[in-house]
């Protein structure tokens, strides 16, 4: 056994990984231009695949596809009176909501078209809050979303049924990103509401199952692509969150997820306490 693996070490072909645990290898940093151009490839993708709003795909969201699609060519670069974006938003318009990713994605697609709008005027004259018929409809996004929270459980599954006794931190994602868009827009959110989400996220979180420290190390502000970043690095003793009350295991993204939930819910509460900043 041992001259085999011997032998293996010394065969040419042979790659050798890391120890589990071990940190990546820092890569080398991505430029802003080359994360800009990747930007406008997928975006003028995007524009050919949605072209046909008859043979556009909806996965079975119509509404939430939809919003994703306008969010995301706006950030590729399209203007908000591109006419493929404007028919997006014309079609969301007149979709019922059913679902809490699509209603959250009409939120979100609605927050990245203000930006845009914003972007191209003049700083002293540009609303800082949505107006109009973009505010009805995340009015109506909004109010959906708090209508659809658990009111047992404070957070939220696929569909607007609030005596459920589930619900996921995927879902729960969602709904807090929009609960935190409408109130930046000066939409009322019940301190009650957050202090229940928070609660949900709070209980799902794994116990620190191992002593070991690990590392992230991450290098681009994806808030400000143009701008460059130092690395920075944490560490810190391994934790995480599941996806839902059924579930075993954390992982990457529901962890994620949940840290951004816990910090929106600070924010929106305007103090947090000891409870979020020791999960967080």
């Amino acid at each position: 056994g041992a001259a085999s693996a011997a032998a293996a070490a010394d065969a040419p072909n042979v790659k050798r990984r890391p120890a589990p645990g071990a940190p990546a290898a820092p890569a080398e940093p991505v430029s802003p231009a080359r994360i800009r151009a990747a930007l406008e490839k997928g975006g003028a993708y995007l524009a050919r695949v949605v072209a046909d709003d008859k043979t556009t795909p909806d996965f079975a969201y119509p509404l939430g596809a939809r919003a994703l699609y306008a969010a995301a060519l706006l950030s590729a670069g399209r203007s908000p009176e591109d006419p493929l974006v404007v028919r997006l938003f014309r079609t969301i318009e007149s979709l019922p909501m059913t679902h809490v990713y699509s209603a959250a994605l009409v939120a979100i697609a609605l927050d990245v078209r203000h930006k845009e709008i914003v972007r191209g005027l003049d700083p002293d004259r540009a609303p800082k809050r949505m107006t109009g018929q973009a505010h009805a409809l995340l009015a109506r996004s909004v109010n959906w979303i708090l209508a659809a929270q658990g009111q047992k459980t404070g957070g939220w599954s696929y569909e607007k049924r609030p005596s459920a006794k589930g619900y996921d931190l995927s879902n729960t994602q969602f709904a807090v990103l929009a609960l935190a868009i409408g109130q930046r827009h000066g939409l009322a959110v019940p301190p009650q509401a957050v202090e229940r989400f928070a609660k949900a996220c709070l209980a799902l979180q794994s116990p620190e199952t191992s002593a070991h420290q690990t590392e992230i190390v991450y290098q681009v502000d994806l808030a400000a692509i143009e701008k460059p970043s130092p690395p920075r690095a944490l560490s810190g003793t391994p934790a995480g969150w599941v996806y839902a009350p059924d579930s075993h295991l954390p992982y990457f993204a529901m962890t994620a997820a949940t840290v951004g939930n816990l910090f929106a819910a600070k924010k929106m509460l305007r103090a947090g306490g000891a409870p979020l900043d020791a999960a967080i």
